[in-house]
């Protein structure tokens, strides 16, 4: 969800809603204090889990070192849209990106084009090479990386919000429907570079997940809307996973674990029967998974409650972030109403 104009959160006197990476990465507070007092044993599962991740010690080179000069996030967001564009022909119809083009519609609303538009016309251009039915030449496989490379922008304007905009807004409003245009200019050549390295075998270890009989691509859950519109990268076959593309040595950390148990949890009703859960370290060619029940028990130090009533405890936390987004939205639709 977007943060609330500053005027506005101080009309209401309620905060903007946070993400649960904020939620997290913000310390001390019901949320992060919940996780601490229920999952105490993290970091020790950390260590080993990054140890099997690299493959060795901290020395461990990786399979693919990034490009230098490349924008590692924006590199890591790209790929994820790649590898989704590989997964399912509808994978991109309705995405962050997308929804991310229709709020910069306000700011652009001058551009030759909106914002909204472009977004469109880059994803019906992925539909067209089809890279989910047939192996692309190397001209369609740049192309696509192109392509996504700025859906990747559009996202992260989402995730950060205006201090993105500086970098969109002039390749956005001076390059008309040249995607190609936009795209050199939103990336440099040292990203797409590292973009076009990471994104070939990214879907070369990953593309067996088309096979699956159930799959859901950047899923949503119960909960999603007490957390921002928190959504998870892939489930498929009851297997939810954690795409990372760090070429550090702390491949995971304790946020990276708690977000990942909070994905699960958030599943409140159960929708899409998750059972197994881990990361995919993309550099590293590496995976780890747990079962969702083993991994509880080792967060936890031994024997601790089920999932289900994790669940519903987690549920229960997340309550009064559920009423205060509605008073956001209330409060925003009394604003545009006033016309303020």
């Amino acid at each position: 969800m977007a943060r609330a104009p500053k005027h506005q959160g101080r009309r209401c006197g309620i905060l903007p809603p946070m993400s649960l990476t904020s939620l997290l990465r913000a310390g001390r507070g019901p949320v992060w204090d919940w996780f601490e007092t229920n999952l105490p044993e993290t970091q020790r599962l950390c260590t080993t889990a990054n140890r099997e991740l690299r493959g060795g010690g901290t020395k461990e080179p990786c399979a693919v070192p990034p490009v230098p000069g490349t924008d590692h996030g924006l590199v890591g967001t790209a790929v994820g849209y790649l590898l989704s564009a590989h997964l399912r022909s509808d994978a991109l119809d309705s995405t962050v990106a997308t929804s991310a083009a229709m709020r910069l519609d306000g700011p652009l609303r001058r551009a030759q084009i909106l914002p909204s538009a472009i977004e469109r016309l880059a994803v019906a251009r992925v539909a067209k090479l089809q890279p989910s039915q047939r192996t692309l030449n190397s001209e369609q496989w740049s192309e696509l990386c192109r392509l996504v490379a700025i859906l990747a922008r559009f996202e992260q304007y989402f995730r950060a919000g205006p201090t993105v905009l500086p970098y969109i807004a002039e390749p956005l409003t001076t390059h008309g429907d040249n995607l190609n245009e936009i795209a050199f200019a939103l990336m440099s050549e040292s990203t797409m570079r590292d973009l076009d390295g990471l994104g070939r075998v990214t879907v070369e270890d990953h593309l067996s997940i088309r096979d699956a009989g159930e799959l859901a691509i950047g899923p949503t859950f119960a909960q999603s809307a007490a957390l921002g519109g928190a959504d998870a990268d892939l489930i498929y076959d009851s297997t939810l996973v954690d795409l990372k593309s760090t070429s550090q040595a702390r491949i995971i950390g304790r946020d990276e674990v708690w977000q990942l148990v909070g994905y699960l949890l958030a599943d409140t009703d159960n929708s899409y029967n998750i059972a197994r859960v881990g990361f995919a370290a993309l550099r590293r060619r590496r995976s780890i998974f747990w079962l969702a029940e083993d991994l509880i028990r080792e967060l936890a130090g031994g024997q601790t409650r089920p999932v289900k009533q994790l669940r519903e405890d987690f549920a229960a936390l997340l309550t009064p972030l559920v009423r205060q987004h509605g008073l956001m939205r209330r409060e925003s639709l009394r604003l545009k109403l006033r016309g303020e």
